[in-house]
């Protein structure tokens, strides 16, 4: 069995995990990439010409499922402060509806659509905020997964941990990323 062949299986379930992520943006499909991509950790290549290879395939395949945070995590996402829950005050012809007013209360169809316009954009900011929110929940988890994962694969693979590094800092990850990552398979 060539390297690629066996690396083959492990790379198609973690790309099905990250085409599941990508069609739905749920963050349990990148759990799934990960627990795909940590299933091998530990295991030795009974050849061992397929270990840095093997190693190599590991980090090229964190970069992937990692990459997925810079490109869908707001770098300025505080969980800290969420948007209202409840539509804010809707300001008709300058003064604010009494809570208790509903869309339909109101006869001024222009009025009603911008009711029903604000309460459709405090809908999608609140959507917004819960798909950041569990998105960053698991971001730190995942780290760690890479790095105890990594460390394995300059352990047990073999593979030098400057050349982890390397990849790393050529990698498109955010700056946070790397570095945790970099100082954690150094460390």
């Amino acid at each position: 069995m060539s390297d690629t062949a066996a690396s083959l299986p492990i790379e198609a379930d973690v790309a099905a995990a990250l085409a599941e992520y990508d069609r739905t943006r749920a963050p349990e499909a990148l759990r799934n990439a990960a627990d795909q991509l940590v299933r091998d950790d530990g295991a030795v290549p009974d050849d061992p010409t397929k270990a840095l290879p093997q190693a190599r395939t590991r980090l090229r395949l964190w970069i992937t499922v990692l990459s997925r945070f810079k490109r869908d995590l707001d770098p300025n996402f505080d969980p800290a402060n969420p948007p209202p829950w409840k539509t804010p005050a809707i300001i008709i012809n300058g003064e604010p509806l009494p809570p208790w007013v509903k869309p339909e209360d109101l006869k001024d169809p222009a009025q009603r659509r911008q009711y029903d316009d604000a309460i459709a954009e405090n809908a999608d900011r609140v959507a917004q905020f819960s798909a950041m929110f569990k998105l960053n929940a698991i971001h730190d988890s995942m780290v760690e997964r890479a790095i105890a994962s990594l460390r394995n694969a300059r352990d047990t693979l073999g593979m030098p941990a400057s050349e982890i590094v390397s990849t790393l800092q050529k990698a498109d990850l955010a700056q946070r990323d790397k570095a945790a990552l970099a100082a954690g398979v150094t460390g």
